[in-house]
């Protein structure tokens, strides 16, 4: 497709504008965090079993002692399953 004089000035003028109201908020960007992958987990509730253990992908993890017979929340990365949290009520063990 070819583009006339007048209208490739126009798409370049407002690319310009563009341009500039990003670098004027440019300031505001911040770095991504150093732990990307702990801000997206996967969440999953599970029963913490009498021998304090729950089950997560077939793997085994032991839980507190209070958490027994009680529903918690468990936070993981399905990449990392060594990293995860138990969770009770919003509030991370």
């Amino acid at each position: 497709m070819h583009l006339n004089t007048h209208e490739r000035c126009g798409r370049e003028k407002l690319d310009r504008e563009k341009l500039s109201r990003y670098l004027k908020h440019a300031h505001l960007v911040r770095e991504a965090p150093t732990d990307l992958n702990g801000h997206f987990r996967m969440r999953t509730t599970r029963k913490v079993d009498r021998d304090r253990t729950v089950s997560l992908n077939g793997w085994l993890y032991e839980a507190p002692v209070n958490l027994i017979g009680r529903t918690v929340t468990l936070l993981y990365n399905e990449d990392d399953l060594a990293r995860w949290r138990c969770c009770l009520t919003g509030t991370p063990m």
